[in-house]
């Protein structure tokens, strides 16, 4: 009986750690209060579940944050890992992942077709290529930058003829 009352305890401490994103140390907590119960085991895999899927929520959120942020490689890697975590699906994380992979491949294009025309000598094109990419993925490498050195020189002929 002293070991139940002992993975009790277990199981409310390691619901604390979970609930304020220590997952790692409730999870260890779990296990052992695992081993320890016999009445208990079906309560404490259930808490071991609830706290995987908290621990996908807040990873979710974080991708997510990051998506908006326009960090759009790291909120792909954040869902990737995700997607690999919960291979069965989570959420809507398969169609976040294709979503990004495309918008970063067109911008990858973009950026390719950008660098193409300024080697050329057409700063028109590399101005509409790099909008594009801004388009696709805002803050992608240094194209805000790119934009504004070209823009001023795209304008200053259409402003003098």
């Amino acid at each position: 009986m002293e070991k139940e009352v002992q993975a009790g305890g277990m199981l409310a401490q390691a619901m604390m750690h979970s609930a304020n994103n220590r997952f790692d140390k409730a999870r260890a907590m779990l296990e052992e209060a695992f081993v320890l119960t016999v009445l208990e085991k079906a309560v404490v895999n259930d808490a071991l579940l609830q706290n995987r899927k908290r621990e996908a929520e807040v990873a979710y959120q974080k991708a997510r944050d990051l998506e908006l942020q326009s960090q759009k490689a790291e909120a792909l890697a954040g869902y990737e890992a995700l997607d690999k975590a919960w291979p069965d699906g989570m959420l809507d994380v398969k169609a976040r992942c294709a979503s990004l992979r495309s918008d970063i491949a067109e911008a990858e294009k973009a950026w390719a077709a950008g660098e193409a025309a300024e080697a050329a000598n057409d700063p028109k094109a590399a101005l509409e290529a790099y909008q594009n990419v801004e388009l696709f993925y805002p803050g992608y490498k240094d194209v805000r930058d790119r934009i504004q050195r070209l823009r001023p020189a795209v304008q200053a002929p259409a402003a003098n003829g």
